[in-house]
């Protein structure tokens, strides 16, 4: 379901962005085209970036003329950002043509590319493309101060919040969970977006939740403004097992401050790409990327929090271990930056994920159904429809 406020908030950042050098007359020369971003919830850092970058490379009929040696986006595109419930579900809404472009974790686009990890009993999505590696997403785990509760592994027999239907942070909360030597059957599972969880641990309802994104997480923050609070670090022997076994994850650290009272906690990073298919036009994709690259856009993520303010050409291939689209590629080529995927097999074998359509074994409960989930994990990956 399109969010009007998605919408509007995408249309009113593109009316006050200054004008930029034009893209679209060689590049790409098509008529009015409405181009749809697929993010994750409001309060994500997925849906401010998406909105950003929406504005960016819009240029709808009758917006203002530019300068003669400038443009304002690409000609006749009318982008608008989506919220979504995050990786997983932008993945299927890709797949079934709803969706353009999308915001995906790294492990996520790797392993739906390839069939394997949390996708391997479903076909490699082949024509899955990258545009760019935007930022760095750390995975947080989330305690009141006053709680007993000092490692990962202790999470056990707690209830914990692992993430939203058709989110990254499920797939990426039941990898940790797994690595600090915890079975789905040992805690009680809770699946709610950020901003619930947080509400709930501070009622006493949650012993901790799950929250992937780059720091500071508007919900966190704003939690920890009401309710003293905690990061679990992840425990060295995890995170050395983890980066090995899938070298898309980043070893780093919530730099202390970041939330109030809240010191500097190790854990670990996904790098957040911009996704598209083989099919969109190389021409749209190349003035997209070029767009997204010029040195007036750099100035505007800044204003996009931390995430923006790690966005930079340098970074564009930081996690990307599947093919760049053809636009994409020859941008980075005619530019001589050398960005290609890195080369992480492709193993069939996983243990540490629940693949789609698998129930977690065990007695572990879950207070939604995850079946919304993988019927559109199913239908990014085999065209079927969910209901």
């Amino acid at each position: 379901m399109w969010r009007c406020g998605t919408v509007w908030l995408a249309m009113l950042l593109a009316a006050s962005l200054p004008a930029m050098e034009p893209v679209g007359t060689a590049a790409w020369a098509g008529d009015l085209r409405y181009f749809r971003i697929g993010t994750a919830a409001t309060d994500s850092t997925y849906f401010p970036v998406g909105s950003l970058i929406a504005s960016v490379i819009s240029s709808p009929p009758g917006a203002p003329e530019c300068e003669t040696d400038q443009r304002c986006g690409i000609a006749g595109l009318i982008a608008v950002a989506q919220s979504t419930a995050g990786s997983v579900e932008n993945l299927a809404l890709l797949r079934d043509g709803v969706l353009d472009a999308v915001l995906v974790q790294a492990n996520l686009a790797h392993w739906a590319f390839h069939g394997t990890g949390y996708y391997r009993r479903h076909p490699p999505f082949k024509d899955l493309r990258a545009v760019a590696s935007l930022f760095v997403e750390a995975i947080h785990v989330v305690v009141r101060q006053d709680s007993a509760l000092t490692r990962i592994e202790e999470l056990r027999g707690r209830s914990v919040s692992i993430g939203a239907p058709g989110s990254g942070t499920q797939v990426d909360a039941r990898l940790v969970l797994s690595a600090h030597g915890l079975q789905p059957s040992e805690i009680h599972q809770v699946v709610l977006r950020t901003g619930e969880s947080a509400d709930r641990l501070r009622s006493g309802a949650l012993g901790a939740f799950f929250a992937v994104g780059s720091p500071p997480l508007s919900a966190v923050r704003d939690l920890a403004e009401r309710l003293p609070i905690r990061l679990l670090p992840f425990a060295p022997s995890a995170v050395h097992r983890l980066t090995a076994q899938y070298p898309f994850l980043i070893e780093m650290a919530v730099p202390g401050g970041v939330y109030a009272g809240v010191d500097t906690t190790k854990t670990l990073g996904i790098a957040a790409l911009l996704l598209v298919r083989e099919t969109l036009e190389p021409d749209l994709v190349y003035a997209l990327v070029r767009t997204l690259w010029h040195k007036r856009t750099g100035p505007l993520f800044k204003t996009a929090g931390t995430a923006g303010q790690a966005i930079r050409l340098a970074e564009a291939g930081r996690g990307v271990s599947i093919p760049f689209h053809p636009g994409a590629r020859r941008f980075y080529r005619e530019r001589g930056s050398k960005i290609e995927p890195a080369p992480i097999p492709a193993a069939n074998a996983d243990p540490v994920l629940a693949a789609p359509g698998e129930r977690t074994t065990g007695g572990g409960s879950i207070d939604a159904d995850k079946t919304v989930a993988d019927q559109l994990v199913r239908s990014a990956l085999t065209g079927v429809s969910a209901n």
